[in-house]
């Protein structure tokens, strides 16, 4: 029996080292978000500069479903391409849609973005 229950003392050692290396930057990760969303209301929280936002509409799945979280981080406009998936804000929503075209009207690039089952289009400047 000793023989047993030392083995079964180190897998469990293990084990918990395991949970406390996955857990515990999950953690530091929350307090980091939490506190950032009280010291600055306005804005989206974020760590490492990802912000992330639960995706509240079914537009983009099957890709995307309602309910996911996707983590969301500031790109060079200059190196978004057809076929990106971008979050960009429109109101007081933020949207992900997928980008269908890139067009550039007076020398402005304009992205020609698309929810993934329909066909209706939405210009973003």
């Amino acid at each position: 029996m000793g023989k047993k229950d030392t083995w079964m003392q180190k897998i469990m050692g293990a084990v918990g080292i395991v949970l406390c290396v996955i857990f515990i930057p999950l953690l530091l990760i929350n307090v980091t978000l939490i506190v950032k969303s009280y010291t600055n209301p306005t804005a989206v929280p974020d760590f490492m500069g990802y912000k992330p936002f639960i995706v509240l509409s079914g537009s983009m799945e099957p890709s995307i479903m309602t309910g996911d979280m996707v983590f969301v981080k500031e790109a060079d406009s200059a190196n978004l391409k057809t076929g990106d998936v971008i979050a960009y804000k429109s109101g007081t929503a933020v949207i992900t849609h997928r980008i269908i075209d890139v067009t550039t009207e007076n020398g402005e690039t304009r992205y020609i973005t698309q929810a993934m089952p329909t066909t209706a289009r939405i210009r973003l400047r």
